[in-house]
């Protein structure tokens, strides 16, 4: 009955952001989401824009809106703090942990000293969409990505090491729900509601490949350990791509409703599938055949 229901978009499934219950397909879910948590971001906004005008009617320092702190993971002990006349969306270390990286006020974005908070950097134009990080950094250290407006077509790639824009990633016709860079930190991969993912240079934003076949929106897409396919996720199916042509190799149909992640094993022989049922089924990554899944599925048989 339960995947019958996620077949026919009759779950009645809690708002991830606000708990609110409704009727929809666990599909839609994920969008209903996305949408309570921007409406989320707007009011926190707009309390923080009637607090800082508050506080300049009274004369007083607006450097008391947001703190962000670094702690001693051992000891648990503050090691210093940062304050901001901005509301602080988001904060994390850049690899070579020397730096951290700030998002605030939905249009800045700023790399700092993790000793002092001296400013190295300010990313200008990064308004935050994304319903799980507003920064993504490319695990090499040498670029940021962030988007450009609420429910954004479009991505601004920047140098990290001077904050300066590299490119603006343009290109997909609807907002785009997934973007990663591949382990080396010279690709990056977009997905989006418009039905294709995309391949791009992330040295200078030149796009690659279109990875275009999918009927409906795209809600997760990942490379393969060795960077030279793609997986995708969407429209009921799983779809394996060669990451330099964008040609398709392989779909998969799933047997537990509609998939919302699918990532490789480690070898990159198999694919494992997430969704809203309490199964994982795994895939082999070459022909798309089921090898295990259910009450079965155990890692020692994928190799993940």
């Amino acid at each position: 009955m339960f995947a019958q229901d996620l077949v026919y978009g009759r779950t009645t499934l809690p708002c991830t952001c606000c708990g609110t219950p409704f009727v929809l397909s666990a599909y839609h879910a994920q969008y209903y989401s996305v949408t309570c948590r921007l409406r989320e971001q707007k009011r926190r906004l707009r309390a923080q824009m009637k607090q800082a005008k508050a506080l300049r009617a009274q004369g007083q320092s607006l450097r008391q809106i947001a703190e962000v702190r670094i702690w001693d993971a051992q000891s648990g002990r503050i090691l210093v703090a940062f304050s901001y006349d901005v509301g602080i969306e988001e904060a994390l270390f850049l690899t070579d942990g020397k730096a951290i990286l700030t998002a605030g006020g939905f249009t800045t974005a700023w790399k700092q000293d993790a000793n002092n908070g001296r400013v190295l950097a300010t990313l200008k134009g990064s308004v935050y969409s994304s319903p799980n990080s507003s920064i993504l950094v490319s695990t090499d250290g040498k670029r940021i990505l962030t988007t450009v407006g609420l429910l954004s077509n479009d991505l601004q790639l920047w140098d990290s090491r001077d904050g300066r824009l590299v490119a603006t990633i343009g290109g997909h016709t609807q907002y785009i729900t997934v973007a990663r860079f591949f382990l080396d930190g010279k690709r990056l991969l977009t997905a989006s509601r418009d039905r294709t993912a995309r391949v791009w240079d992330a040295r200078n934003g030149q796009l690659n490949a279109i990875l275009a076949g999918h009927t409906n929106s795209i809600v997760d897409a990942t490379f393969s350990p060795d960077g030279s396919r793609v997986v995708t996720a969407g429209d009921g199916t799983v779809r394996l791509w060669n990451a330099e042509s964008g040609n398709l190799l392989a779909t998969f149909y799933t047997v537990t409703g509609p998939p919302n992640r699918a990532v490789f094993s480690t070898d990159g022989k198999h694919i494992l599938v997430a969704g809203f049922m309490p199964v994982a089924p795994i895939y082999t990554a070459d022909l798309g055949e089921l090898l295990v899944w259910g009450e079965s599925l155990r890692p020692r048989d994928s190799g993940l």
